[in-house]
């Protein structure tokens, strides 16, 4: 699989070694997406071959990589599946939960097998997620791993929870999106690092990379939703509004509107909108320093995965997840 990352800024073996790896990874998420239940997995491989970034996998491999640079005896191939594997999961189950019809351009699993069997197929994944890292038979991944999806699971439960709050505080929303998403991009990193045999203070600072990296994505991602139209981000424009998940964008606009605006914003807050609605929205976000907002605080987490990777040492590998977070800030600036 082909990633922005592999590029010629490094060497032609560094980037000839994690191509390999991924498409390692690859042929082993199509190997365990097999199933003797057809349904299974169709909807399996209907998710996996949809297309995404392949983040997960590619940081616990940089992770890996950026710890262990001699040892060619261990393998994070099955390490890394996994990771996407659970990933893949959530999305099908999320698609049901939000009853989406389309996941970057295409049909999700649940609009074209129907929501039991696609809940029924995501249970088999993360059963088979689990199967997988148990091959490693280190105990500490495992519980890693198992942690990373009580909080990821608790997450989505907790956003659910918080359906239509308009009120919804910073510190609530930074809970949520730590847990649902931090969470697992943190437990890349640090399973990565276990791995490759770092040591305690090692495996901490990727750890850290992957909360700050985490938060830092979905900030963005959030940001998209309002800043951007459907043919810049490939999605429908405020799905958070209309859905009523409440983001930084709008906890900074509730806090610097005139009352009458206020309600009026709350007022269609879950509800459907008009193109000239979403315009007003926007304008009122730009003139008031929303989008700059949002923004800002991004940066200042990007800045922490980075400053928490300068006891790792010196490699392309380190230098590729440096990279991978100022990509995050390139996708604010497009």
């Amino acid at each position: 699989m082909k990633n922005s990352l592999l590029t010629s800024t490094y060497s032609e073996q560094v980037n000839k070694a994690i191509s390999i790896q991924m498409d390692k990874v690859e042929q082993c998420l199509m190997e365990a997406t097999t199933s003797k239940i057809s349904s299974v997995e169709e909807i399996s491989r209907h998710t996996l071959l949809a297309g995404g970034k392949r983040l997960r996998p590619l940081l616990t491999i940089l992770s890996f990589n950026a710890i262990n640079l001699s040892d060619n005896s261990i393998s994070p191939t099955k390490l890394a599946a996994c990771m996407e594997m659970l990933h893949m999961a959530t999305l099908i189950h999320d698609d049901v939960i939000d009853h989406a019809e389309t996941r970057r351009g295409v049909p999700t699993a649940s609009n074209m097998y129907g929501n039991t069997k696609s809940i029924l197929s995501g249970d088999v994944l993360l059963a088979k997620a689990m199967r997988l890292i148990t091959t490693y038979r280190d105990i500490n991944i495992i519980k890693d791993v198992s942690n990373a999806m009580v909080d990821l699971s608790e997450g989505e439960v907790y956003e659910l929870q918080n359906r239509y709050n308009f009120d919804l505080s910073e510190q609530e929303y930074f809970e949520v999106i730590r847990l649902k998403t931090a969470s697992l991009l943190s437990a890349c990193c640090k399973i990565g690092a276990t791995l490759g045999g770092g040591n305690f203070q090692e495996i901490q600072a990727l750890q850290e990379y992957g909360n700050s990296i985490g938060i830092a994505f979905q900030i963005v991602d959030d940001l998209i939703d309002y800043k951007n139209d459907r043919t810049q981000s490939g999605k429908t424009p405020m799905i958070d509004f209309r859905e009523g998940c409440s983001t930084l964008c709008l906890m900074h606009l509730k806090e610097h509107l005139h009352q009458h605006d206020n309600q009026y914003i709350r007022s269609l807050f879950g509800k459907e909108l008009q193109e000239q609605q979403i315009q007003e929205i926007r304008i009122l976000m730009a003139e008031h320093g929303s989008f700059e907002f949002a923004e800002t605080l991004a940066s200042k987490y990007i800045d922490r995965s980075i400053e928490a990777l300068k006891i790792i040492q010196d490699s392309d590998y380190k230098e590729m997840l440096i990279q991978s977070s100022k990509m995050i800030t390139l996708a604010m600036q497009s």
